[in-house]
């Protein structure tokens, strides 16, 4: 469990630490989320990350949250769903976001550079 609220990103060409991802946007209380899951995607030639934030404990919102994949600054996020997350994943072209939750459920919703659209398609 990550006490500083933040997920470590790793440069795999040097081994070295390039960020970490700051939640205290989203997450006021300490270690209320944690991040749970995380794809890179490509929407129009840039590069962004969709992080899974799920609760330490009991049952409460879970959000999709994409971060720009150059700077990883905290793009949007969104609450969109009452159960864990499990998994993120992205279509090839970049505009959607997939994501299962804990019950069995799977989200798809649309990305853009402007952020997520938290309405499922």
């Amino acid at each position: 469990r990550s006490s500083d609220l933040s997920a470590c990103i790793w440069n795999v060409s040097t081994g070295n630490l390039a960020t970490k991802l700051d939640i205290r946007r989203i997450s006021k209380k300490r270690n209320e989320y944690r991040h749970r899951t995380c794809r890179f995607g490509s929407i129009k030639s840039h590069v962004w990350l969709f992080t899974g934030l799920v609760p330490y404990q009991g049952v409460s919102s879970s959000y999709l949250c994409q971060w720009h994949g150059d700077s990883y600054q905290l793009i949007d996020y969104a609450r969109i769903a009452d159960d864990t997350i499990t998994k993120v994943d992205t279509s090839p072209g970049g505009n959607y976001v997939a994501v299962g939750t804990m019950n069995g459920s799977v989200g798809l919703f649309q990305a853009s550079s402007a952020g997520i659209q938290a309405q499922p398609i």
